[in-house]
């Protein structure tokens, strides 16, 4: 059993996999992979506070949401370095093959210079965009290096 089974019995089991079909095979992969004991001992944790009967009977869902905050996992950067990184070089592929296209040609026939000028603050707004929207989804990676090279004694 991988990670990836042993999560999906621990959804389905709501909060005990070892009672299922695959009891067994979830208890030993539990037992050899600490991440997932402790994602099934969270998860019956909270479980447990669901259960509670101060909670269970009150009508306002406010009390048992904040008491399970603890207990959801951190939320996880859906898109990947790599994946930003190849979206910038595609941008800027774009950029530079934009004006060896014969389409780009056939505009500066028709309407000589006026559209360089419109043509540039799109692209320029792209960019701007692209670089903002990347240096907020990673600040905290780029503030964590630099506090890194900023702690790390002179050698």
């Amino acid at each position: 059993m991988n990670c990836h089974d042993f999560l999906d019995a621990l959804d389905r089991a709501e909060g005990s996999p070892y009672d299922g079909p695959r009891g067994a095979e979830a208890l030993s992969h539990a037992e050899e992979c600490p991440s997932c004991a402790a994602e099934a001992a969270s998860v019956r944790a909270a479980l447990s506070l669901l259960r509670l009967p101060e909670l269970a009977c009150s009508a306002d869902l406010a009390p048992r949401l904040s008491a399970l905050l603890p207990f959801l996992p951190a939320p996880r950067r859906i898109v990947s370095m790599r994946d930003w990184l190849a979206a910038g070089l595609l941008i800027l592929a774009g950029m530079v093959i934009l004006p060896l296209l014969s389409s780009f040609g056939i505009l500066g026939s028709q309407y000589g210079t006026r559209f360089t000028l419109p043509l540039s603050l799109v692209l320029g707004l792209v960019v701007s965009t692209y670089g903002t929207v990347f240096i907020i989804s990673h600040l905290e990676d780029f503030s964590r290096r630099l506090n890194g090279r900023h702690a790390r004694p002179a050698a």
